[in-house]
Order: structure tokens, then sequence, then C-alpha cells
């Protein structure tokens, strides 16, 4: 054992001195010493010869070492030890056992914020192989985009009250600010506040999978990135854009109280812009973007001039579309025939508990039917700070 620890010791001396890491057949000489050191604990004088040879072998660093991070919310459930502890279970003979297998723990994957900007719901790519194949459609889901606008936050409450100043009939804000003789009293500037209360609501939803699947890390990391979490995303950016704040939905932008309007006056160009100059003069906020439906953004790119020529560029135009110098922001949220102007900002997701995913195999007859369910879970609320600084607009004559 000594000529061994001299052997490795020398190995790693040697390394260093040429400025170069360890190769395979160094490396597993080094390891096998020191691993074989450890286990003769009577031997102080091995002991201290594997504690230098562990410094020195500290300066030697490794060739070819990468660190990989999980980024996306299946790849964070699947390096969880509390889940791949419970995967290593259910499949320790060499099949899951759908009659003794327990829940899942429950996982939290991933914050909101990196759950809503940070998957694209195609990049997990086809579900594996025939024999584990998923009852879902492969090609599916729409491009989430109206959640990038609004600002995300948090908080540790189950409702969140905020309040907000507006210009309101009977009660407007005036700002009497003006220039005032000494020992002349000041003028009295009003401002209206409401208060509002975002309730937290749950944004749940799972899916089937078979348990087999549990055997296939690549197919769990496939349904967790493409399915679970685009649903959470969509779902969110329905609410946020058209919640009628019944029951359980969020109050989105659409539904908001003393969210200005803008009628169709004359055409689709110039209906927007009598909306942006109302978030101007009536929010005193400027816009930062133009949310609209595909089809309507269609109608604006084939508008014309009398020459034919396209009014926004034409098909060759590379540049991000833009009106009247905004962004255009196309989601399919937004009702055909309607338009959100408006300085998103003033909009906010409030994060309550990131997006869970957890596995029951108890639900319904899924157990003599070989399947689990994949539960995902996501918690928050949302509001508009300052309503006036939207308004919505009728595409339609």
């Amino acid at each position: 054992m000594k000529d061994l620890i001299n052997q490795a010791k020398a190995l790693a001396e040697a390394a260093a001195a040429e400025g170069r890491a360890l190769n395979d057949e160094e490396r597993a000489t080094v390891e096998s010493a020191i691993a074989g050191a450890k286990a003769v604990k009577a031997d102080a004088e091995l002991r201290k010869a594997v504690d230098e040879l562990g410094n020195e072998l500290a300066e030697v660093k490794p060739e070819n070492v990468e660190t990989v991070k999980a980024t996306t919310t299946g790849g964070k459930l699947l390096q969880d030890p509390a889940f791949k502890n419970w995967i290593d279970q259910a499949n320790r003979n060499g099949t899951p056992d759908i009659k003794s297998l327990p829940n899942s723990p429950t996982v939290a994957v991933s914050g909101l914020k990196a759950t809503l900007l940070g998957n694209s719901d195609t990049s997990a790519g086809a579900l594996i192989t025939n024999d584990r194949y998923q009852p879902a459609a492969q090609a599916f889901g729409r491009e989430i985009t109206a959640i990038n606008l609004v600002t995300l936050g948090s908080t540790t409450s189950d409702a969140v009250e905020f309040a907000r100043a507006q210009r309101i009939t009977g009660g407007q804000s005036v700002n009497a600010a003006a220039p005032t003789a000494e020992a002349d009293p000041a003028a009295e500037s009003t401002i209206t506040f409401v208060k509002d209360t975002a309730i937290v609501r749950d944004i749940r939803h799972f899916l089937p999978a078979s348990v087999r699947a549990l055997q296939d890390a690549a197919q769990l990391e496939t349904l967790a990135n493409t399915f679970l979490t685009y649903g959470i995303q969509e779902e969110i950016e329905d609410q946020l854009v058209k919640g009628n704040g019944q029951g359980e939905n969020w109050t989105g932008i659409f539904n908001t109280g003393y969210v200005q309007a803008q009628a169709w006056d004359t055409d689709l160009v110039t209906s927007i812009r009598k909306a942006i100059r109302k978030v101007q003069t009536v929010g005193n906020s400027r816009a930062t973007a133009v949310l609209l439906h595909p089809e309507d953004n269609e109608r604006i790119d084939l508008l014309s001039g009398s020459n034919t020529d396209y009014l926004f560029g034409g098909p060759a135009t590379q540049s991000t579309p833009t009106i009247w110098g905004l962004p255009r922001v196309v989601s399919q949220a937004v009702p055909v025939g309607n338009a959100i102007v408006g300085d998103f900002r003033k909009a906010i997701i409030w994060e309550r508990s990131p997006l869970t995913v957890a596995v029951y195999p108890q639900h319904s007859d899924y157990a003599i039917k070989g399947l689990v369910a994949l539960v995902a879970n996501a918690r928050a609320a949302f509001g508009v700070l300052h309503p006036e600084a939207f308004c919505t607009v009728d595409l339609t004559a």
C-alpha cells in the first residue's frame, strides 16, 4: 500500500511540474490509492501520506471535467435529490411497482419567473420510443409573449393589497402646483387613491404518463418541460390578458376597471394612434407595446398604399415589427379584432410559490392501467397598478 501511495504521489508531482492535468489512467491510480489507504485506519503513517497526497492532488486540476447545471424544469426535477431517491426506490426491482408505489416528493423545480420566461415549448423534442409513447400531440401550443411585457414580482402572502392613483369622474386628480407669493396659502392638489386586492390563485394541471416512463429520465424531462411548463405559461398569459375575475380567475387587463377604451376610428393605424395618445394624456404614461392577435397583426402587415407598396415594409422586412414607434407583440390570448396599447410595466404578476411538480399513482383507475399523474402547480396573483396607463382598441369597423 505504501508503494502504491508513493507511486500515486509521484504521478501527481510529475503532472504538477509539467503544468498539465492527470490523464484518466493516472487519475484512476491516484484515486485507487486514496480509497485503499483510507480503509487502513490503524496506520497513522498511511493516513498522513494520504493527506499529503490529497493536498498535492488539489493543485492538479482534472482534465475535461464539465459541471452540468440543470436549466430546464424537467432537468431540475430529475436532479432533485429527493426525487432521484424516489425514482431509484420505485425502480429498485428493475420495473416500477405501481401497486406499492407511493407519491413522489413535491419538488420545487423552478421559480415562476424562470417558468414563464425560460423554456421553449419545443426544446425537449419528440417523445422517446414507441413502447413508452404518451397520448399527447407532439406539435402543439402557441408562442408565449405577453408574459414578457409585464413586471414580475413576488409575495409571501395569499393576497396582495395595492393602492393606485387614477382619474375618476367626480374625483379627478388635480395638480394645483403654481407660483405662490410669500405668505400666501398654497393651492391644494388632489389625488384619488383606490385600494385593490389581488388574490393569489393556484394554476394547476396534470398529465398522465405510463409507469414505464419513470424508468426513462429523458421522457420525464420532456413531459415536464414541454407539456407541464407550457400549460402553466399559456394559462397565465390568458389570465393576465382576459381573466374575468370570477371564481378562481384573475382579473385581466381587458376586465380591469378604468382601463381606457378606443373605438374604431377610420382604420387600424388611426385607431391605434389615438389609443397611444390616450395613454399619454389621460394615463400620464408612455406606452411600451401594442399587444394584438396574429390575424390583426397580419392585417397591419398587408396594408398598402396607392402604389401597392406595403406600408409596413413588406415580406423582405427583417426588423422587429412596429407601429408608431412601438413594438407589435403578437399573442393569441388577445381576442381577434382587439388590441391593448399600454405601459405594461404597470401590470404585475406576484409569485407566491414556485412551480412544483409531483407524481401521483392513485388518480382514478391509473394503478390498474399502469399510469401515473404528473401534477404541476404554480401560485401567483396579478394586478394592474395604473389602469389608465392601458387602452383597449377596437380594430373592427
